[in-house]
């Protein structure tokens, strides 16, 4: 666990120093940065209080003072030593329930200290999960927090499945992401606490918690923002009206967006149908004009990329050695290239992103080339980071919407065609090449594996007449395509969780920071 804080004047952002994870039995190492200007009130030293720790020690105290490591004493620090004797020595005193960090301050001016300490027991057991609630940082109002970064790893990746956090005493955020917790401020700052619960049978914390862990979370939750009420005290009268007031307000707000909604899709659903695929469009501008419809998922886009793959000759689908249910060979997905490197300059395209894609995939096929879902799933896991830059790539909220109003009517008018396929009797589109790209889309828009049973009925020697009907026209490769998807997609989804906002109230009587300061 690491954090890094910012305190006096000037300017200086924040940042995290990676370390090493909370260790199995409970302990933890922690590494403070601390940036301080050091002004004239500041007298002999500096000190960090951690109290009502219980049964947890803090040990193997180092600090260094602008990169020169300070001399740290075996014997209990003296407050009362002058500024001479404090200089370039950091030591602890043992307060009845906690402990006082010190070091001495020799200079005025800038400071960068970086403070290290093991928790021994931070983590504690409960019966229901494991976790710990704890104030980092408590100062005094001479010295207050500018800023400040956490960083949190355990000895397995930290994933919203099996662990959750939340922020108390400030301003900012606290998440899950690529398998570490970080919270950060982004306002004021009062104190610096975090709450957090494991699973049970992750850790073996060698102390034990008092009573459940939601019975400390219920004691924190009181009078902050994530609810829990203000300490147990009814409300007001006019706290009552005014809950009505703006729950009723909500409602109506409820209702103007579902009638919006509403009229909306109904209005892009009368436009005229369109039969064929644009050159002007993009699988990313098409998802961005669907998404503004509520049309979009994500996982349609991975599909319709591995679809115009398979229509670039980059991946082929083949009938492999393994049998299905019916006794029939199972279909297969081979990447072709045999060697595919990673795109190097990142763009906002669907060459880019297919590029992106194979490579993904290319990572995941065995010795003959073939993709194997199980393979892709655990390389994902090992290397969330392109996961993220391939997913970031993807993202349609950050997508500048090119298309004209025409080519949007065009396309809301193919998806419209598409959607009503077998009722309209209007099946006039011959070319196979223009059903070719029609298909990538209507994965897009979700409808693939509907309208590949209505295309035979329709146009049964397609798959005769197009290499890329060939490959498609088994319904079984769409569940290798979304299991695919799915291997990629569920590390994201579950390596990171939505940032949550800290409560700068609440967190009840946590152990840790009680004050500190220069003195």
């Amino acid at each position: 666990m690491c954090y890094c804080l910012w305190l006096g004047s000037g300017i200086c952002p924040p940042r995290t120093i990676p370390l090493g994870p909370l260790k199995h039995n409970g302990d933890a190492h922690i590494r403070e940065v601390w940036k301080i200007d050091m002004g004239e009130d500041v007298k002999t030293e500096w000190y960090v209080a951690h109290y009502n720790m219980g049964e947890r020690k803090i040990t193997n105290l180092t600090v260094s003072d602008n990169g020169s490591k300070l001399s740290t004493l075996k014997d209990e620090w003296d407050v009362d030593a002058s500024k001479e004797e404090k200089a370039g020595k950091c030591g602890l005193i043992s307060k009845e329930g906690g402990y006082e960090i010190c070091w001495g301050v020799p200079t005025l001016g800038r400071h960068v200290y970086t403070v290290d300490y093991d928790i021994e027991g931070l983590v504690l057991s409960f019966p229901d999960k494991d976790g710990f609630g704890y104030w980092f940082a408590d100062l005094n109002e001479e010295d207050p927090i500018k800023a400040f970064s956490v960083s949190v790893k355990a000895p397995f990746s930290l994933s919203q499945d099996n662990c959750q956090v939340w922020g108390f005493g400030y301003k900012g955020t606290a998440k899950v992401v690529n398998g570490t917790t970080e919270a950060q401020s982004t306002g004021e700052i009062d104190k610096i606490g975090l709450l957090m619960s494991f699973r049970k049978g992750l850790f073996a914390p060698s102390l034990k918690g008092d009573g459940a862990f939601a019975e400390l979370q219920a004691e924190a939750f009181k009078g902050s923002d994530f609810g829990g009420g203000s300490e147990g005290e009814p409300m007001s009268s006019g706290e009552k009206i005014l809950m009505i007031v703006v729950g009723g307000i909500i409602a109506v707000l409820i209702l103007i967006a579902f009638i919006y909604d509403y009229r909306l899709k109904r209005n892009a659903r009368m436009l005229p149908y369109f039969k064929e695929v644009s050159p002007a469009w993009t699988l990313l501008t098409a998802a961005k004009v669907l998404e503004d419809y509520g049309w979009y998922k994500q996982e349609n886009l991975f599909a319709a990329l591995m679809l115009r793959l398979i229509s670039k000759g980059k991946l082929s689908v083949e009938v492999g050695e393994k049998l299905d249910k019916k006794g029939r060979k199972e279909k297969v997905m081979k990447v072709v290239p045999t060697m595919v490197d990673k795109p190097f300059v990142p763009a906002r395209s669907d060459d880019y992103l297919c590029d992106y894609l194979l490579y993904i995939l290319a990572q995941a096929k065995d010795q003959n080339g073939i993709i194997q879902p199980d393979k892709l799933e655990q390389w994902a896991e090992n290397n969330t980071e392109d996961i993220e830059d391939f997913y970031h790539a993807m993202d349609t909220t950050t997508v500048e919407d090119t298309m004209s109003d025409s080519e949007r009517q065009h396309l809301l008018g193919l998806r419209n065609y598409l959607a009503d396929f077998s009722k309209t009797g209007d099946w006039s589109i011959t070319d196979v090449r223009v059903w070719d790209d029609i298909i990538i889309y209507s994965q897009l828009f979700g409808f693939t594996k509907k309208l590949m049973k209505e295309l035979h009925q329709v146009c049964p020697d397609y798959a005769n007449l197009s290499a890329f009907g060939q490959e498609v026209d088994d319904i079984s490769i769409y569940f290798l395509i979304y299991a695919c998807s799915d291997s990629v997609n569920g590390i994201i989804s579950s390596y990171t969780s939505e940032a949550i906002e800290a409560s700068l109230s609440g967190g009840g009587d946590f152990g840790g920071g009680g004050g500190g300061g220069g003195r």
